[in-house]
């Protein structure tokens, strides 16, 4: 049986030279690293300055399946989100998640939403999660297109794939200001460089079937798309809840939250893209389909 004074030891004789150590020491021994996989801005290797389609993305799955799931692409597709709202459920106590995956985060926590308390308090909220989880991997187009909290002080690795099939890792290091020392410097600091595969075929099908559902998702929440809603923008999911919702005319916001299936979830993606908004009723919260969305239901 091992004693503390051992599982130390076995810790420290860990070296820390290879992404693939901090990942495997994160897991367990109870460490959070946060990795950023980006394209457009230059490193060490002359890259062709693509923002997208350069594998990111690509990267960012084999990562997760063979560095924190060995190999099992049926685990790792189970932690790939697209939106924060669904960070939540690899949080929960008593169980600690290996690592996630945060595609396209700009979608949700760019520069657009530079002075929105709430995406600071999120990035602020995930430097606690370490007994919750282990690794986090995201992907943006360049680290600066992000909001601050995120780009400045999340993030201890940046991998840059400077064109499709290869990539670079820097270790973003952070170091007093001995001139300031209220402020704090950070640099980057080479440590390797690779190559990586194209997922395998049915990888990329399950991949392009996700992106296609997180864009359906994406697109309601863009007030200037709202308008070009289609059926096929709505999801099954979403269908069935506005179709609840436009015939019995409202249904308590507890109610919703209470159910096990997430329909509490849809009720906001569902007003996100018009359909239904929110409305107090003797002190309760109910939501009710708006004109929108009951002629969208109406007209399916």
């Amino acid at each position: 049986m091992s004693t503390d004074s051992e599982f130390n030891k076995l810790e420290k004789s860990i070296q820390l030279e290879t992404l693939g150590d901090y990942i495997f020491k994160a897991i367990n021994f109870s460490y959070l690293v946060c990795i950023l996989i980006t394209s457009s801005a230059q490193g060490k290797i002359p890259n062709e300055g693509w923002d997208y389609g350069v594998g990111k993305s690509t990267l960012a799955i084999n990562f997760l399946k063979n560095l924190v799931y060995n190999g099992d692409f049926e685990e790792a597709k189970k932690h790939v989100i697209g939106f924060p709202e669904e960070l939540g459920q690899f949080l929960k106590p008593p169980t600690r998640t290996p690592g996630i995956l945060w595609d396209d985060m700009q979608l949700s926590v760019s520069k657009t939403y530079a002075h929105d308390k709430d995406v600071s308090q999120l990035a602020d909220f995930l430097t606690t999660q370490r007994t919750r989880l282990a690794v986090f991997i995201g992907t943006a187009p360049y680290r600066d297109i992000l909001q601050k909290a995120f780009r400045e002080r999340f993030f201890h690795f940046e991998i840059i794939v400077p064109y499709r099939g290869a990539f670079e890792i820097q270790q973003l290091q952070r170091s007093i200001n001995f001139y300031r020392p209220e402020q704090t410097m950070t640099r980057l600091l080479y440590k390797s460089e690779g190559l990586f595969n194209e997922l395998l075929p049915e990888e990329q099908e399950w991949y392009s079937d996700w992106r296609d559902e997180r864009d359906k998702k994406a697109k309601p929440k863009i007030k200037l798309l709202q308008q070009g809603i289609v059926p096929e923008d709505v999801t099954d999911k979403q269908m069935i809840l506005l179709q609840e919702l436009v015939g019995k005319g409202s249904i308590a916001q507890r109610t919703l939250y209470g159910r096990q299936n997430g329909d509490g979830l849809t009720a906001i993606e569902l007003r996100d893209m018009g359909l239904i908004t929110k409305h107090n009723t003797s002190g309760s919260q109910m939501w009710i389909p708006t004109e929108k969305g009951i002629d969208f239901v109406n007209k399916e």
